[in-house]
């Protein structure tokens, strides 16, 4: 069963910032869509579907889906992440967006009693 993850990534230091931006200009041209961006963000292990990020922050959020916690730091790893980040993974049972389909039913589970 495919379950969500906010991912939290607080960068090393200074050096791996920059690092990381050489990484993310090598990896995209001058210009990227959404759609370019997702279709590198599918892993072996687990798929990130949004991130966000400062224009001058170190610290940064990623949405990932997968089957398990050890999955998405697998990705991470997969993907050397970690020589960029410290990042912290944490399950979050319930997703809600305006993005998601308007009839889908919103997952009430948290709010019983």
């Amino acid at each position: 069963m495919i379950k969500n993850f906010m991912v939290i990534h607080d960068v090393h230091d200074d050096e791996a910032a920059e690092a990381y931006k050489s990484y993310f200009r090598e990896m995209h041209a001058d210009t990227v869509t959404h759609g370019e961006w997702a279709k590198t963000t599918v892993g072996e292990f687990a798929t990130a579907i949004q991130v966000w990020q400062g224009s001058n922050s170190n610290f940064y959020c990623t949405h990932f889906q997968a089957v398990s916690e050890d999955h998405v730091y697998k990705q991470l790893g997969a993907w050397g992440m970690d020589r960029f980040f410290n990042s912290m993974v944490i399950e979050t049972e319930r997703f809600t967006s305006a993005l998601l389909p308007e009839d889908e039913e919103i997952d009430k589970t948290y709010f019983r009693e």
